[in-house]
């Protein structure tokens, strides 16, 4: 390889760093809502639920606030959950997605549901 392009390479890797990272990287909030009229406990990080809801959900402004907020009530009202733990994680379906979305401030993010009925 030629001395310029080593070079030009050089110059490249911080930029492509950067924006891989940029791309990557963001918050999200989701707030948890009960159905009205239905009493809703909250599970620990490590208790058992056998029912498991993922929605996909856009950001924008690198996650201040959905574009599309899911409606956590209407989840938990469909799946008939009394027991419910919520959570939000970057998968890496997620990751792939971000790669341009993420870099001008539209990131994705997976909400999961998981509860007992």
């Amino acid at each position: 390889m030629s001395d310029y392009l080593i070079a030009k390479y050089n110059m490249l890797r911080p930029f492509l760093i950067i924006s891989l990272s940029a791309s990557l990287t963001s918050c999200g909030v989701v707030h948890l809502n009960a159905p009205a009229d239905q009493s809703v406990r909250l599970l620990t990080i490590d208790a058992p639920a056998k029912v498991r809801v993922e929605r996909t959900v856009w950001f924008k402004w690198w996650g201040s606030e959905p574009i599309d907020p899911p409606d956590t009530a209407t989840i938990i009202k469909e799946n008939e959950l009394k027991e419910v733990r919520l959570y939000m994680t970057n998968t890496f379906v997620d990751g792939l997605c971000n790669v341009f979305p993420g870099m001008i401030g539209f990131p994705r993010r997976t909400l999961i549901v998981e509860g007992n009925r």
